[in-house]
């Protein structure tokens, strides 16, 4: 590099103390704009996995099948009243063609079938609503017995850290760490020896 004069080749040389400036100013800023993006993402993905938890949890999920059976029986009573109603339908339009032949007799039939007919939708009815019952009664007894609470009922223990965190190994904890023991009936608090 050529100058005029030693100070005029410093110059040169040495970089502009504003330009140095305007470049870590950028450089924080951009670095400043990355955290936050990276925060907003991390708080979007915890609130996707704590609605998912939410969904996936057994009260949830027995509210469901009892609503289910709720759907179904409403439905079954239904599809029981349109049936009784086209039966009634149907004794009535052949009750006049009944009493032109034969009255007694046939119009015991009729009323024979149509209390076989009711008796059948009877027993489909109890049916369908004892196979309902049954299978909620399943899903609520698999569901309670991967509850915590009977994991716990059964003798087993849940360990934390202060945090909330559940401790899976010894690695993870260190001398004078405050663990909180969690047992069906309580806690217990107690510091890493």
């Amino acid at each position: 590099v050529r100058a005029a004069t030693p100070s005029a080749a410093a110059e040169l040389v040495s970089p502009n103390t504003q330009e140095l400036h305007n470049k870590v100013t950028q450089l924080v800023n951009r670095l400043s704009n990355a955290f936050k993006h990276d925060i907003a993402d991390k708080r979007a993905l915890a609130t996707q996995l704590q609605h998912r938890l939410n969904l996936c949890h057994p009260r949830n999920q027995l509210n469901q099948k009892s609503q289910r059976l709720d759907e179904l029986s409403i439905a079954l009573q239904q599809a029981m009243r349109n049936r009784l109603y086209q039966q009634e339908r149907t004794l009535n339009n052949l009750t006049p063609r009944l009493m032109r032949q034969s009255p007694d007799k046939k119009l015991a039939t009729a009323s024979h079938q149509l209390s076989q007919l009711q008796a059948r939708l009877n027993q489909a009815i109890q049916h369908q609503l004892q196979q309902a019952n049954n299978s909620l009664a399943l899903q609520a007894s698999r569901l309670d017995s991967v509850s915590p609470l009977n994991v716990l009922a059964r003798g087993y223990s849940i360990t934390k850290t202060q945090q909330g965190k559940v401790v899976k190994s010894v690695d993870k904890i260190k001398t004078g760490d405050v663990l909180i023991t969690e047992l069906v009936d309580g806690s217990i608090e107690s510091q890493v020896t």
